[in-house]
């Protein structure tokens, strides 16, 4: 394996820790969410029903979002011996998608759209040449 695909494990896994931590923050909220969505319902408040349900999916999307895209990342790392590129293109495939994922991922617990998309365009991009290596790959 490359020195890109080790780091790339590295971070995916440091990242799933991150964001487990903060699944953790969300846990410990959930139960007063629970609450707070029965006395609106109860009230009949659907204005600020919707609000706070909004505001709660606003975190628990993201931090889903941010777990799928770390696997992504060890994902190619570990297909990396089967995509048929240079040493260099892999780095740079690598770290654009370590970017692209950090980038996703904080972007999106801030709702910082321009972001959110310039870090979602950097996956599927960096994916997309990783899959073309891989159709080079099976040629040989």
């Amino acid at each position: 394996m490359t020195k890109m695909g080790k780091v790339m494990i590295a971070f995916g896994l440091i990242w799933i820790f991150a964001w487990c931590i903060m699944g953790v923050y969300l846990g410990m909220g959930h139960q007063a969410y629970n609450v707070k969505m029965a006395e609106l319902a109860e009230q009949g408040n659907l204005t600020d029903f919707w609000k706070t349900f909004s505001s709660w999916k606003g975190h628990t999307v993201p931090h889903s979002h941010a777990l799928g895209t770390s696997f992504i990342l060890i994902l190619m790392a570990l297909a990396f011996p089967y995509i048929e590129y240079s040493d260099r293109v892999k780095w740079i495939t690598g770290l654009l998608l370590i970017i692209g994922v950090a980038l996703f991922g904080i972007s999106d617990w801030f709702k910082l759209v321009p972001l959110i998309m310039a870090g979602g365009i950097l996956i599927i991009a960096m994916v997309l040449v990783g899959f073309i290596g891989a159709l080079r790959g099976i040629k040989k």
